[in-house]
């Protein structure tokens, strides 16, 4: 029986490979912060990379791929009596790993998706102004007190889209559960989320 499975599985999967690309709009929750008001506002990036599909029957599919994308924050913060705009843009590598259930519409798949992702922070910039003073840097990677963030990310993703003749349109949300803060004793957290829409392309092997 064993063997009959396994020689089964290859001839019912099937490799696709494509390339995907779109926009983002991300931002940072920050919790346990002290300040009297805090507020994180949208900020808007891009997302572009190759992307897999091993499909296995007709209605389930996994999906993954190497997605490079801008993410942070746009935030206003008001404490002391005084306030600041910060903006933090960081770049990153992630790569989800999704579950998708696909049903034919007619000329059209539809799918729904869900799972984890990981990510790896490669660069990013920082920006904070005040009512006089404006200071930008160079994002420190790392665990250290002079450090920013810490380089790895993870969390959820949930999304649902549509696939005609190969191309496919995606809407998807990604829920960090990781805190990226750099100082983590210090008690103050900060989660990423995303939200993506994506346009791609699919070779079947």
């Amino acid at each position: 029986m064993i063997i009959v499975i396994c020689v089964f599985i290859p001839l019912r999967a099937q490799f696709r490979y494509g390339f995907q690309a779109g926009f983002n709009v991300t931002t940072q929750i920050a919790k346990n912060y002290n300040a009297d008001f805090a507020k994180n506002l949208f900020l808007y990036g891009f997302n572009a990379g190759p992307a897999i599909d091993y499909m296995w029957g007709r209605h389930f599919s996994l999906h993954s791929g190497i997605i490079l994308e801008s993410k942070g924050t746009r935030g206003h913060v008001e404490a002391l009596g005084r306030s600041a705009d910060v903006v933090n843009r960081l770049l990153y590598l992630d790569i989800p790993l999704l579950a998708r259930w696909n049903f034919k519409a007619g000329n059209m798949i539809i799918f729904i998706e869900a799972g984890p992702y990981a990510g790896y922070g490669l660069t990013g910039k920082a920006r904070i102004e005040t009512a006089d003073t404006s200071k930008s840097w160079d994002i420190n990677w790392g665990k250290e007190p002079q450090d920013d963030f810490k380089r790895f990310d993870y969390g959820l993703i949930g999304g649902a889209g549509l696939e005609w003749k190969g191309f496919s349109l995606e809407g998807c949300f990604g829920y960090g559960i990781a805190n990226i803060y750099a100082v983590g004793q210090t008690g103050y957290d900060i989660e990423q989320r995303a939200f993506s829409i994506r346009i791609g392309y699919c070779f079947k092997q």
